[in-house]
């Protein structure tokens, strides 16, 4: 079951950079110091968005953004909006499209037992946008939570005026990832009933794709390329050993 998360961010309009991006942008976010220009919306059928909260000390490790939930949840997944308490990132200039095949992950800890997932969001401003469904651990200590940047996980094409979520093809993960220009993180992982918990984030990161291993090049040469075939021989078989 999971929880719709809506939002009204297309209002605010950003040039979008190409799909084909030559290569991957690495995204992290620590908070090691500062809550590094995110903030936090309680209401996502809303603009309300404040500073998101700092805590300097008892991240994982160091500063973290902690904030607490406000809002009654009680009417989730069926109400709309669905009130829970989520954490933005600011507009980014870069695009994610190579990136696809990467991995997106985050940390966090709740003061209650999660009773649901997480969401990561990936926002764009066009009609919709990506929801990734993560699942989270039992327990109120700090979990590490990741889903891989591409259309086999566990993502939704949704749109920001509502209405049902769907799968989304390989050309449509594609273009929505290389059309984000923000990440946001669904933080309110606690049972319907409660409210007043307090919802703790830390080392958002989108990475690159994993990058091919080079192999050794072999030259018609006969003799070079005898010499250049078994010293190749050799480092593979270094590396078994390894």
């Amino acid at each position: 079951m999971r929880r719709t998360c809506l939002g009204l961010l297309a209002a605010c309009a950003v040039m979008l950079a190409s799909s084909g991006s030559a290569s991957a942008t690495p995204l992290s976010y620590t908070f090691d110091s500062d809550n590094q220009g995110w903030s936090q919306n309680q209401d996502q059928s809303s603009n309300d968005f404040v500073s998101a909260g700092f805590e300097p000390t008892d991240g994982n490790p160091g500063g973290h953004l902690s904030a607490v939930d406000t809002g009654s949840d009680s009417g989730c997944p069926h109400s709309d909006p669905c009130n829970s308490l989520t954490f933005y990132s600011p507009f980014l200039p870069a695009h994610f499209g190579a990136n696809y095949g990467g991995m997106a992950s985050f940390d966090i800890r709740s003061s209650s037992s999660p009773g649901y997932a997480a969401e990561m969001l990936l926002y764009t401003n066009g009609p919709n946008y990506l929801d990734g469904i993560v699942p989270e651990d039992l327990g109120t200590d700090w979990h590490h939570l990741s889903i891989a940047l591409n259309e086999t996980a566990k993502w939704l094409v949704c749109s920001y005026t509502g209405g049902d979520c769907s799968t989304p093809s390989q050309a449509q993960f594609k273009d929505l990832l290389a059309a984000s220009d923000r990440v946001a993180v669904m933080a309110d992982v606690g049972p319907n009933e409660s409210s007043m918990d307090t919802y703790e984030l830390d080392n958002v990161s989108l990475t690159d794709p994993p990058q091919p291993q080079k192999k050794c090049k072999k030259k018609k040469h006969k003799r070079a390329g005898a010499a250049k075939k078994k010293k190749c021989k050799k480092k593979r078989r270094a590396k078994v050993r390894g």
